[in-house]
């Protein structure tokens, strides 16, 4: 399958906590062309915040090993062009995207649009078959020892060998690109995003779909319940979710639910 692919990006990051507010430490891109491997990039990224003891423990990156490493705006650029208009793979990929899509909204950049783009990840297929780690994973599947993981390098090199050795493992999954990004993440065509926070209701109105405010259309909540607009703003929300909100409040035109 890989070889039909004009792009292909594997990603993985090394962050600050497991929240999708929280901040990259380091970022892994590797890239495949129609199967030929490009060069690698990996990058440690200062977040500009204190890197809680319990995050370095686990990745054994500390303040110290990035107070000289670029901020994420200086490489906002560069990543993303390098994974536009790819098939993006990781493990629990859905979480470094949401990561990754609240970096580049910080920055002013507009990031992927994640109903629009293929994510193919060993971890949702698994978890559908067998739910393990990347190492269970890796050792299941590849039959090696994990060593050095959360090195986002390593997990993300281990990550591609495991798809790759699902793919081959489990004919029956789906062998096209969009079809086996829609087995590891099924669209729900009532979801106006990423997430069920905002639906589309009867007559093409976006709704709230959670917290009290369930059912209320946003148009309504961002001219009467602002603060609460505001708190989606600020709480743990995946970026695009907060984007469709700052546009309600902006005034700004909302999307229009796409013709079946």
């Amino acid at each position: 399958m890989f070889e039909t692919i004009p792009r292909l990006v594997g990603i993985d990051l090394e962050t600050t906590g497991s929240s999708f507010n929280d901040r990259i430490v380091e970022i892994a891109l590797i890239t495949f062309e129609y199967g030929k491997r490009l060069p690698d990039y990996i990058e440690r990224i200062n977040p500009r915040i204190p890197i809680p003891a319990s995050a370095s423990y686990i990745h054994g990156i500390h303040d110290a090993d990035v107070v000289s490493s670029p901020v994420f705006p200086d490489i906002a650029d560069l990543v993303l062009e390098k994974i536009s208009h790819a098939v993006i793979f990781g493990y629990n990929i859905i979480f470094d995207m949401k990561i990754l899509s609240n970096e580049l909204l910080r920055c002013d950049r507009i990031p992927p649009n994640l109903r629009n783009t293929i994510l193919l990840d060993p971890f949702s297929i698994w978890k559908k078959l067998d739910p393990k780690t990347l190492k269970h994973a890796y050792k299941h599947f590849c039959g090696k020892e994990l060593a050095g993981a959360h090195n986002a390098l390593l997990d993300i090199n281990a990550t591609y060998e495991v798809l790759s050795a699902q793919i081959k493992q489990f004919p029956d999954l789906p062998n096209e690109p969009k079809a086996l990004g829609l087995y590891c993440y099924p669209v729900d065509p009532s979801w106006v995003g990423s997430s069920y926070h905002f639906i589309w209701g009867e007559n093409g109105e976006i709704i709230c779909n959670f917290a009290k405010t369930k059912g209320t259309p946003l148009k309504r909540l961002a001219e009467e319940q602002k603060a609460f607009c505001r708190w989606i703003l600020t709480g743990d929300f995946p970026g695009d979710i907060k984007a469709l909100v700052q546009k309600a409040l902006n005034g700004e035109p909302l999307p229009v639910k796409p013709i079946e």
